[in-house]
């Protein structure tokens, strides 16, 4: 788990380099379940496009990767800048990155310089290859036509990383990613940082958007994830798609993709700038819970509440726009969890009765009134509120045409959810990423300013040299 999320850091993290020779690709396992192909030219060029950008040929790139790669004149580290970097995954969790020597000399001579800085280890020349440690974690191996880096490993495992990388390197076209289908599917992508990768790839607390759509019984490992990224001030976009080579299950894939449907703006002014991850979409919830029932990340996010109120039972009542909000707690794993979404109908509060009796030991469903407090339920209002001993949500429905159903287990949340409008101390989330979901069938907001996880907070600092200050990610189905 910890070694998929630091490789995802990874991903958005080393955005650097286009194409030329390929030979180099041959050191690219052939058996990749995820591939990455960055393009350095199209990034400065997206980059320097966007509104308002400060970046230039002459002082942006070029400084971000002296920065990156210690040096003090990026034509002398031996790398071929004008090549693709490929950043892979293997079935057996390495994870790595490879790029197009031009200069074998070159390289050796940048990573003597790193090593009379302290920065790795020196270079031992060996039959297959040159190889070294970077930074006491990330193993590094070349030869005349390819760089390539693992890691983050620990000692003890480095000898057998550093084994891996000089078979990798002895590797011909026959082993290479080169002849593959995932290659091919990268290759045919047009933006500065393409992916293809098997769902399976990805880390778990992160899977649940990529995978909306799959079927029951579909094999991870034949379910793909693609995304094309481009940067757009201080957001990542990544436009993604769910497919599968298998024909049949793609097919399925796709008709279910249908079910989302253009977002309307109901949740814009509601959308919180302090959320770690915001999903919206517009869904008939009668399409849309057989979707969820087969999402097995989405089913434990509802679980708590499910165990109290019938979820599957309010979400077929769903007619509309759609808002899931995580927020951290903490510097664990606990989240805050608040959502809304326009209701067809309302039949589900025929239900409370039941719910109220069969609550958990300990557990009270009492009425809420969100702008005086709380009193015992008796079944006259449409705004609840249950605690137990390590449990507390609000939930309710309001009146308007359409009513909207809201959830949280924030009752500041929940106040401006029943209300309609922000409350006090409540911060946006900004105005040209909510211009952005309109129109989307389908989108998730990634707010790394507020990352708990160490790892993705190493990512998020290592994309500033070359993209400047990126404070978002930004997903939508294509």
């Amino acid at each position: 788990m910890k070694s998929k999320l630091c490789f995802w850091g990874v991903v958005f993290a080393t955005l650097l380099c286009s194409c030329s020779g390929d030979k180099y690709l041959d050191a690219v396992p052939g058996n990749s379940i995820a591939l990455v192909a960055v393009d350095l030219n199209k990034v400065v060029q997206s980059q320097a496009q966007a509104p308002n950008s400060q970046v230039t040929d002459e002082n942006h790139w070029t400084d971000a990767l002296k920065s990156l790669l210690q040096v003090d004149d990026i034509n002398n580290c031996g790398i071929n800048l004008s090549s693709k970097l490929y950043i892979f995954e293997t079935p057996d969790g390495s994870l790595g990155m490879a790029a197009d020597v031009k200069d074998e000399d070159g390289v050796k001579a940048w990573l003597k310089h790193l090593a009379e800085k302290g920065t790795c280890q020196e270079p031992m020349k060996r039959r297959d290859g040159t190889f070294t440690v970077l930074k006491k974690t990330w193993a590094v191996g070349f030869n005349n036509h390819a760089l390539v880096m693992v890691g983050p490993t620990v000692a003890s495992q480095q000898a057998e990383t550093i084994r891996k990388i000089a078979k990798w390197l002895k590797q011909d076209n026959e082993d290479g990613i080169a002849d593959t289908p995932i290659y091919n599917k990268v290759e045919t992508m047009q933006s500065p940082v393409a992916m293809v990768a098997q769902a399976d790839a990805l880390p778990d607390r992160f899977i649940a958007p990529f995978i909306l759509g799959m079927p029951e019984n579909a094999d991870l490992s034949q379910v793909m994830i693609q995304a094309e990224m481009y940067v757009n001030k201080e957001m990542l976009d990544i436009k993604g798609k769910i497919f599968s080579f298998d024909t049949k299950l793609d097919s399925q894939l796709q008709k279910t993709m249908t079910q989302f449907r253009p977002i309307k703006g109901k949740y814009n002014t509601l959308l919180s700038g302090n959320a770690l991850l915001t999903m919206v979409m517009n869904v008939n919830g009668k399409n849309f819970v057989p979707i969820m029932l087969h999402n097995k990340a989405l089913q434990l996010l509802m679980a708590g509440v499910n165990t109290v109120i019938d979820m599957d039972n309010i979400l077929k009542s769903v007619d509309g726009d759609m808002m899931v909000a995580l927020q951290p707690l903490d510097e664990g794993s606990n989240l805050e969890m608040t959502m809304s979404a326009q209701l067809g109908n309302t039949a589900f509060w025929k239900d409370l009765d039941y719910w109220r009796k069969s609550c958990p030991v300990g557990g009270h469903i009492m009425e809420w009134n969100h702008a005086v407090g709380e009193k015992e339920a008796k079944g006259t209002s449409s705004a609840y509120y249950y605690k137990d001993g390590k449990t507390k949500f609000f939930f309710g429905s309001t009146s308007g045409v359409p009513p909207q159903f809201y959830c949280s287990t924030n009752e500041h949340n929940a106040k401006a959810l029943a209300s309609g409008s922000q409350v006090a101390n409540m911060v946006s989330m900004p105005q040209d990423v909510i211009q952005k979901i309109d129109g989307e069938r389908f989108c998730m907001v990634l707010n790394l300013n507020v990352l708990n996880d160490e790892k993705m907070r190493v990512a998020a600092h290592f994309l500033k040299p070359l993209f400047g200050k990126v404070n978002l990610v930004f997903y939508s189905i294509q």
